[in-house]
């Protein structure tokens, strides 16, 4: 903020007009500017104005990069969304995921993207001899992976589809460093997938990288070519998140998929918010609250299917030799029974550990780790706020709070580690990630691009209940006429026009009143901001189908879910978190469901607020 202006005389200014202008002549140098320094105010005052500023540049070394598209690009897909008629009606197959649907190049004839792995070091070595190795790997590693994803598209067929339209992935080194951390103190690798299109959240990279330390199939099954292990090292499990907001029948469907896809790693399903019990104070409120939890039977499925994963690193493998031991780092014997829900627990069930003959050899760890990895926006933090069943660490709907991993007790034997999400590389064009809220709204610049892409998916029209910009109220007929005279019938199907994306994005935002400031147009951006957080937090409600799904063939509603119109309900187009809590290291992650409709949310707009109800403590105050 500009220093205050101090009334002058004037005499002075005449004054200050003459040095101006000797200055300007050369006569007199200019004098040093003064700088008047206004401290900050607020909770953050104290770290500004601090000598040491470690802390502020830690929190930008853990931002995360991503590259920026093309303006050929954003200039195109302008061009399309004002002139492109959306499909309609949308196809029922596009319920079901297609990996070419969703690639920036055929899947079948690109090179395999891979994860970068850490180099090996060695205890004698230095810090600065074991970061120089990392950042020479690491440049090696981005250079090629951006040469494959640089030829996603040839000359031809940039004439029938957009330019290069760019797949977003990790590109601070700072960032992989803390995957590497946590897969390596973590002897069971937990990855969350998101329910509503799992296989973008489960790239080949990450795939590969997670064969590294356990096989996702029998080795009859594998090929030649196929890197795996000599020695299962850890255990993988697969928890597909955000069962609340999609339909029991794709949740069964996605989990048979991965459990015939991946038989050797273990598959659960979770939701990790509960609905809030009404009291007296929550009557009548618009919108339901949700607190942190899992419900008992998820939360047995997901504690027995742990433990299974446990016992296949420590019991000895049927082909395994006589001197196979289990790993080291790994604890033997863990009571799993403090991580069930109190009723469910066996509280006369003792553990021993008879089964180590070599207890007195090896110092066994003191507790088990668990490491929850993922892409951006898949629960993470949500769960682990669960599992306790309070807020122990930050969550946010933004992509990508989590700055740095965090370590919790579950039990005084199980110890559960929070890692940042990263987004993998992979040939996910960008629409499908903004879609999957794997890159956070508030950094698109491309916002048509991406309605355009999810329109021919989704009605928004028809979802959001819109009425077409042409369409004005309907205005009486005054014309008088003679005996037997009439106006003419309208035909039916006349109201029935071609949609384009920015007949969807100019009466949304008509609907809600936003206009520009200067011009008075629609603002467009506004809403295509609201629409695509609506998308990504789960108040529209969609999910795709696995491969080989069979859909209802009478269905138009593409990948949206029957409920799943908020028509009623205010979209809000703000964050609910603060920006400036961004150099924070224990931040928490995004979780777009339902349920993130908390007490701070901030989407509730005026209509909520003037609208009088007739339910709660001052019912009997309204009027009729």
């Amino acid at each position: 903020m500009p220093p205050r202006k101090k009334p002058t005389s004037t005499t002075k200014k005449k004054e200050q007009q003459k040095l101006k202008r000797a200055i300007k002549r050369g006569d007199i140098e200019k004098p040093a500017p003064v700088h008047t320094s206004r401290k900050r105010k607020g909770p953050k005052s104290r770290l500004a104005n601090s000598d040491n500023h470690e802390a502020i540049e830690k929190a930008k070394r853990l931002q995360s990069s991503f590259l920026r598209p093309s303006q050929a690009y954003l200039h195109y897909t302008r061009e399309v969304v004002s002139n492109s008629v959306l499909p309609r009606p949308i196809s029922a197959n596009k319920i079901v995921f297609d990996e070419a649907d969703f690639s920036v190049r055929s899947p079948f004839d690109a090179p395999m993207l891979t994860c970068p792995k850490r180099p090996k070091w060695r205890y004698e070595m230095t810090k600065n001899e074991v970061e120089k190795n990392e950042e020479g790997l690491h440049v090696k590693w981005l250079a090629s992976t951006d040469l494959q994803l640089a030829s996603t598209s040839t000359e031809d067929e940039a004439v029938s589809r957009p330019p290069s339209s760019l797949s977003y992935f990790e590109r601070n080194l700072e960032v992989w460093r803390q995957l590497w951390r946590v897969t390596e103190i973590s002897s069971l690798l937990v990855c969350l997938l998101d329910l509503r299109a799992p296989l973008l959240h489960l790239p080949q990279s990450l795939i590969s990288y997670l064969e590294t330390f356990c096989p996702s199939q029998s080795p009859s099954t594998l090929s030649e070519s196929s890197s795996r292990p000599k020695r299962k090292t850890k255990s993988i499990v697969l928890v597909l998140t955000k069962a609340d907001i999609t339909t029991p029948a794709l949740t069964d469907a996605w989990m048979t998929y991965f459990r015939s896809r991946f038989p050797l790693w273990g598959v659960v399903c979770i939701h990790s918010y509960n609905k809030k019990e009404e009291g007296w104070a929550e009557q009548g409120l618009s919108r339901p609250k949700f607190t942190p939890g899992i419900p008992d039977d998820y939360r047995s499925a997901l504690v027995q299917t742990l433990k299974n994963a446990h016992e296949e690193l420590i019991v000895r493998p049927q082909d395994a030799s006589d001197k196979w031991k289990p790993p080291r780092e790994v604890k033997k014997v863990v009571d799993w029974n403090m991580a069930l829900p109190r009723p469910m627990r066996e509280e006369d069930k003792e553990h021993t550990n008879d089964e180590s003959d070599d207890e007195h050899e090896e110092v066994e760890p003191t507790f088990l780790t668990i490491g929850l990895i993922g892409q951006p926006n898949v629960g993470k933090s949500s769960l682990l706020n669960a599992l306790f069943g309070t807020s122990k660490v930050r969550a946010s709907r933004t992509p990508g709070k989590t700055k740095h991993f965090q370590t919790l007790f579950l039990t005084p034997e199980i110890r559960i580690v929070d890692c940042p999400g990263l987004v993998f590389p992979s040939y996910v064009r960008m629409e499908a990630q903004v879609l999957s809220g794997i890159l956070p709204i508030s950094k698109i610049s491309a916002i048509f691009g991406c309605m355009n892409w999810i329109g021919e998916r989704l009605p928004l029209e028809q979802v959001l209940h819109l009425q077409y910009p042409s369409e004005g109220e309907d205005v009486e007929d005054k014309r008088t006429w003679r005996d037997g005279g009439h106006a003419r019938a309208k035909k039916e199907g006349a109201n029935q026009k071609a949609w384009t994306s920015m007949d969807i994005l100019t009466a949304y935002a008509r609907k809600k009143g936003w206009v520009t400031a200067k011009a008075g147009r629609e603002d467009v951006m506004r809403a295509g901001n609201a629409i695509l957080r609506s998308l990504a937090e789960g108040r529209i409600r969609w999910a795709f189908a696995p491969p080989g799904f069979e859909p209802s063939e009478d269905s138009d509603l593409g990948i949206a879910l029957p409920g799943g119109e908020i028509a009623d309900e205010p979209l809000s187009d703000v964050e609910s978190e603060p920006e400036g809590d961004d150099d924070e290291q224990h931040d928490g992650e995004d979780e777009p469901s339902p349920s993130d409709q908390s007490e701070d949310s901030e989407d509730i707009s005026e209509e909520d607020v003037l609208v009088p109800t007739t339910s709660g403590r001052f019912a009997a105050l309204v009027e009729d």
